[in-house]
């Protein structure tokens, strides 16, 4: 694959994280956003910055500055993502808020950031992460699943404005993997509910980080003239 620019959000944790090495350990130059960037691992060829997705102004300047030094974004992977269970009977207006602007805003700030360049240039990949949590809605999760519901129809809405453009855009919903996402869970109860479902039902085989950077790579390997639109990806004893 040609070593153009890669641009990764959330990757100080999780699939961010392990994209990120992925495409520093194929030679890529990236541009490695997170919230927390004394966590994003430092490679050659890398600039690391800590950028609220959500914050259109910054997100663009890194961009910017990451593309005076490597050239025009090549891929651009959509990774961060905030939220879970929220519960009805404590609404926290600020938790729903939070999770639109970084599951919603903070995809399409990136995508507007590299959009017009890649189809000038009739090339370019952009991969959003979603979660099975677009494709199904489960108790307790109606917000957080309305975000990645959100990211698959912009995804699809932009693909089909791209296609003539030879633009990929690519969705790619995980079912459960084993990040930081379950500890991070404000709600005791959420976190055993899911440790449980962990151990019990998936009996300790969740998908890890470095499965999802695995299949990322994959779908950008391939010539650009295929692309892959959608991928679901779970856990083999994953029911749902």
């Amino acid at each position: 694959m040609n070593k153009k620019l890669v641009v990764i959000t959330g990757a100080s944790s999780g699939i961010g994280k392990a994209t990120a090495k992925r495409f520093a350990d194929l030679g890529c130059p990236t541009l490695l956003i997170g919230r927390k960037v004394e966590n994003i691992d430092k490679y050659p060829n890398s600039i690391a910055k800590s950028v609220d997705v959500s914050n259109t102004k910054a997100f663009e300047k890194a961009i910017r500055e990451a593309e005076e030094k490597y050239g025009k974004t090549e891929i651009l992977i959509n990774s961060a993502g905030f939220g879970g269970p929220d519960h009805l009977e404590a609404v926290d207006v600020e938790y729903w808020k939070k999770m639109l602007e970084v599951n919603v805003m903070g995809v399409l700030n990136g995508i507007q950031c590299v959009v017009n360049d890649m189809a000038n240039r009739n090339s370019g990949t952009i991969i959003n992460i979603s979660s099975t949590s677009g494709r199904r809605v489960f108790p307790g999760n109606a917000v957080y699943a309305g975000t990645k519901h959100a990211v698959h129809a912009i995804s699809e809405g932009i693909r089909a404005q791209l296609a003539s453009k030879s633009v990929r855009v690519v969705t790619v919903a995980p079912g459960f993997v084993d990040t930081h996402f379950v500890s991070s869970m404000s709600h005791s109860k959420d976190r055993e509910d899911f440790t449980t479902f962990k151990n019990n039902v998936l009996e300790g085989e969740p998908l890890q980080a470095e499965d999802i950077a695995e299949m990322i790579e994959y779908i950008v390997k391939l010539p650009q003239r295929v692309c892959i639109r959608e991928v679901v990806i779970t856990p083999t004893k994953q029911p749902m």
